[in-house]
């Protein structure tokens, strides 16, 4: 039997309707928040996993549905994914590179470049307009070096990885324009 028919919690989730079913396109246009938790040692790891992907499915279509709204009228929605690594789908590189003509504003932390298919790698790297990177190893250091880089050489992979703690760097997009790599200090808590 699969683990997602054994959860009362998610199979109350997935087969709920009516009044107190979830309306993401009410929630996207009206700027309302949706948080959810995920926890895999709430759920389980498989059912985290596919509550989160067919989530993630539900907002990139929300988003995509805005498409029947003039885009002077769209309205910005921010989408928060910590680890998404998990809750990529077929669509995460489409809504990727779609995302910001239905005002959908993405930021996904995750912590390992490997985690990612090749697909999605690319496309974040190549739709992401603001990056920011805090120590990572040599291996990321080497792809992420030259996506922070404006010019050939600019951010080395050892500046990367020889980051100390809460020091970080960013490259921004301000005004549709990639900025020149700074670095940051974040402040501890």
């Amino acid at each position: 039997m699969l683990p997602y028919l054994t959860s009362r919690q998610l199979r109350a989730v997935t087969t709920g309707t009516g009044k107190g079913s979830l309306d993401l396109r009410r929630i996207t246009d009206e700027e309302r928040i949706l948080i959810t938790s995920l926890r895999r040692g709430k759920l389980g790891q498989d059912n985290s996993t596919l509550l989160g992907s067919l989530l993630l499915t539900a907002i990139e279509q929300t988003a995509l549905s805005r498409a029947d709204m003039p885009e002077e009228h769209r309205r910005d929605h921010y989408l928060y994914l910590d680890e998404f690594q998990s809750l990529v789908t077929p669509l995460t590189g489409i809504i990727l590179s779609e995302a910001r003509k239905y005002r959908l504003c993405l930021t996904l932390s995750h912590q390992l470049t490997r985690q990612l298919d090749e697909a999605i790698y690319h496309a974040v790297i190549g739709n992401c307009g603001t990056l920011i990177a805090f120590r990572v190893g040599l291996e990321d250091a080497t792809l992420l070096a030259p996506a922070f880089s404006k010019h050939q050489g600019q951010i080395l992979p050892s500046d990367l990885s020889g980051l100390p703690n809460y020091k970080t760097y960013a490259r921004l997009l301000m005004d549709d324009t990639p900025t020149i790599p700074c670095s940051l200090r974040t402040v501890a808590l």
